[in-house]
């Protein structure tokens, strides 16, 4: 039983490959025109179908006094393939979408109608911009007054009369150490129960401007102190841990006005008149 082969589809002609089925066809032509059987040959040469000879022939002939040989090369480059989509006029279009439909890659190719890989490559080549929309504070003409004296009053004085205090968490312990050992040393054993709920102590901290003398040395780091919301008190029975009557700091049940005003007064207060 014959099998039926098929023969691959030979790729078009190259400009190099049209110029030389011109010169052939020239070759072959009498007073300028093709000898009968010259396309055949032609086709058979080259190895395409006649018609095909006939084109690049044809298209000689319509170029020949302009161009020349020249007027056959292949227009494939330019003319196959997607056509380009003018990206410009589509990003022109974002001004006119609402920016609640501007939030993110996919509805904004969804308003424009095309993929978000347009709006990727817009974005790559600074033709879109990427902007972080912030809640600001809705201030009336006294309020921006009252911000503003704010500011000159501090360039004035330069912050050398004001003191910041601020209250901060802080975590027990930590997850990870690193610690630099001598070759045979044993690093410290750490466990808890979990390390995943860690206690946390509130500290109130109160710092200042550094002051310097006139050869530009500290004399003031701008570091009053730091205090922390515990408590001490008695164990009152006996644990794995530690037996009762054993003097225990806890943090401090609740840090409201009264703490930290007593706070205020009792140490931060102190330690800046003996700054």
């Amino acid at each position: 039983m014959a099998t039926q082969t098929t023969s691959a589809s030979k790729p078009n002609l190259t400009t190099i490959e049209r110029q030389h089925v011109v010169l052939f066809m020239l070759m072959n032509a009498v007073h300028g025109q093709p000898d009968n059987g010259s396309s055949a040959k032609a086709a058979a040469k080259f190895k395409v179908a006649t018609r095909t000879i006939d084109r690049v022939w044809r298209c000689f002939q319509e170029n020949r006094h302009q161009d020349g040989i020249q007027g056959v090369q292949s227009k494939i480059k330019g003319s196959s393939g997607d056509k380009k989509i003018n990206r410009d006029d589509i990003l022109r279009k974002i001004a006119c979408i609402p920016f609640r439909r501007r939030t993110n890659l996919r509805s904004l190719a969804e308003e424009l109608h095309v993929s978000r890989s347009v709006v990727r490559d817009a974005i790559a080549h600074g033709k879109i911009i990427r902007h972080t929309s912030t809640i600001h504070p809705l201030l009336t003409r006294e309020n921006k007054l009252t911000r503003l004296r704010y500011v000159l009053n501090h360039v004035v004085h330069g912050h050398y009369i004001v003191v910041h205090v601020d209250d901060k968490w802080f975590n027990e312990d930590t997850d990870v150490h690193t610690y630099y050992m001598l070759p045979g040393e044993t690093p410290p054993h750490r466990q808890r129960k979990s390390k995943r709920f860690s206690g946390k102590t509130m500290f109130l901290a109160a710092v200042a401007r550094p002051r310097y003398n006139r050869d530009d040395r500290v004399v003031f780091d701008g570091k009053i102190g730091i205090w922390d919301f515990t408590k001490r008190t008695v164990a009152q029975r006996s644990s794995c841990n530690r037996p009762a009557v054993t003097i225990e700091t806890k943090n401090t049940d609740s840090v409201n006005k009264a703490v930290y005003k007593r706070y205020i007064i009792d140490d931060v207060i102190p330690a800046i008149k003996s700054t």
